[in-house]
């Protein structure tokens, strides 16, 4: 018997305030690299891709993400870049806050714990502005996009012909 699956990952999501200034940057990024913009009701950072679950695994990753304490936090975009090989145009911090990488190492253990096979790549923190890119630019510094963090969440990723939709299973509060 097949154990249904869903494709997850941990995440910061961006807040309404962020979201408007970011929707700006993607559409002229997007005209600058010729590329796809990102909705940006969907502009995420993510923190650990899951990849497939089972629903027990679910479970305990929940339980695991509640009991994660990680005071809250400021993220500065500042690096505007564009990967040529995958014709991706990202947005991320030169200098990723130190309880960002503090959260994402739990998370990763976390899942690690309940083997999970993970990327084995370092993380690299970024937003995701645009797809297919026909012209990258290289990195450049640019004024920080401050963006406050109070909690993470657990996503559901559902890939359709027309992108991924993404279902918010769980939310949990940074705490000081």
């Amino acid at each position: 018997m097949t154990v249904p699956k869903q494709r997850l990952f941990f995440a910061l999501w961006s807040p309404a305030a962020v979201r408007e200034r970011l929707g700006v940057l993607v559409q002229a990024a997007a005209r600058r690299a010729e590329a796809r913009p990102t909705r940006p009701e969907t502009l995420h950072l993510t923190l650990v891709f899951l990849g497939n679950c089972r629903t027990d695994q679910v479970a305990a990753l929940c339980a695991g993400a509640a009991a994660c304490r990680v005071e809250p936090f400021m993220l500065a975009f500042d690096q505007l870049g564009c990967w040529k090989t995958k014709g991706i145009v990202w947005l991320a911090p030169q200098l990723p806050a130190p309880e960002l990488l503090a959260l994402e190492q739990r998370l990763r253990q976390l899942a690690l714990g309940l083997g999970l096979e993970l990327d084995r790549r370092p993380y690299a923190p970024h937003l995701t502005l645009a797809r297919k890119a026909r012209l990258p630019f290289p990195a450049q510094a640019l004024e920080a996009l401050r963006w406050p963090v109070e909690d993470f969440r657990l996503i559901e990723s559902r890939l359709t012909p027309a992108g991924p939709t993404y279902h918010e299973l769980a939310r949990w509060p940074l705490l000081s």
